[in-house]
């Protein structure tokens, strides 16, 4: 009976911990600033292309030298 005492105690425990979480997220105030700029020439936006892949210098090194032969 002390257990399942102990088990309620923590749930209630928990669900209390995550309600007044929960609660403090919803009532967080929140800004929100909006500027809005109208203009004839946009610059031209850097890209880059990031590959998350890995390659070993080596097997590539060993491709170009095939190639070259």
């Amino acid at each position: 009976m002390i257990w399942v005492l102990c088990v309620v105690a923590a749930l209630a425990l928990f669900l209390f911990q995550v309600a007044d979480r929960i609660f403090d997220y919803l009532n967080y105030n929140t800004t929100v600033a909006v500027d809005l700029r109208y203009v004839n020439r946009v610059p031209f936006p850097a890209v880059t292309l990031c590959n998350i892949n890995t390659f070993r210098y080596v097997k590539l090194r060993e491709v170009q030298v095939r190639e070259a032969m």
